[in-house]
């Protein structure tokens, strides 16, 4: 983070990053939520809200997908108890995410 407020051009910093943390968030190869939530609270203030609001939105998403993939295994535990399945969800907001349309 100290280097960061020598950038000339933080957009492209955030444009860089968002791109890389999506791809730690979507793969669950992130070393730590708290680290990257820090980061993400950091450049908060430094730039201020409008800077940081679709990295935080995709810890929303995220957040949203470890509580329906709890609730889909819960709810499998307590019905389907003798089924073996394998099943995750991502709910993933369009505007938020840097994600290639094809």
């Amino acid at each position: 983070m100290v280097l960061f407020k020598y950038l000339q051009d933080k957009v492209i910093f955030r444009t860089f990053y968002t791109t890389k943390l999506s791809k730690r968030l979507i793969h669950g190869v992130s070393a730590s939520d708290e680290v990257e939530a820090s980061r993400i609270s950091k450049l908060k203030e430094a730039c201020g809200f409008e800077y940081t609001n679709k990295l935080q939105r995709m810890f929303t998403d995220m957040s949203l997908l470890k509580d329906l993939t709890d609730s889909f295994k819960e709810r499998m535990a307590q019905n389907h108890d003798d089924m073996d399945i394998a099943f995750s969800i991502m709910v993933l907001g369009t505007y938020f995410w840097p994600l290639a349309h094809r």
